[in-house]
């Protein structure tokens, strides 16, 4: 029974209630900030029923707009740069630790990052993310998900 216990609360299956190392890490998520734009609010609505060549175009072109915002704020913004590192370019950001502003704070970047950013956290987001868009129709008209759009045999 312990081990069993031991094991859930490393995979934090279950919680010790006001544990900072142990407790739920829902809780010490960041809660919505008033005046803020919520995602559900500026979200495009889609169609009933999306024609897959449609909702292609349509997050392309969100895309390449979302891009060319970018491309046009980069030379301005000093906080942005690309390096050339280890024979690739990777993208820096600066300044997104914020002491003043507590969810930015050094400490809580990095519970966040010890508690969210591990390949188990990942396997399991993109699990439940796999098992809900698996039925939905527009994934069925897009096929069954055995070949990735970067698979040599799949065709266009």
């Amino acid at each position: 029974m312990l081990d069993q216990l031991r094991t859930r609360l490393r995979r934090r299956d279950i919680h010790a209630p006001g544990s900072t190392r142990w407790g739920d890490p829902r809780a010490d998520l960041l809660t919505p900030v008033p005046g803020l734009t919520s995602v559900r609010r500026c979200a495009t609505p889609w169609p009933s029923k999306p024609e897959p060549a449609t909702a292609i175009g349509q997050l392309s072109a969100t895309l390449d707009a979302a891009w060319r915002r970018t491309a046009t704020g980069y030379v301005a913004n000093p906080d942005l740069r690309i390096e050339h590192r280890k024979g690739r370019d990777e993208i820096v950001l600066t300044p997104v630790a914020d002491e003043t502003y507590p969810p930015l704070s050094r400490a809580r970047l990095n519970w966040v990052a010890h508690n969210y950013l591990r390949s188990a956290t990942h396997a399991a987001a993109n699990a439940r993310l796999v098992d809900y868009h698996t039925p939905l129709p527009l994934a069925q008209a897009w096929g069954g998900g055995e070949m990735a759009s970067a698979d040599p045999r799949h065709t266009a």
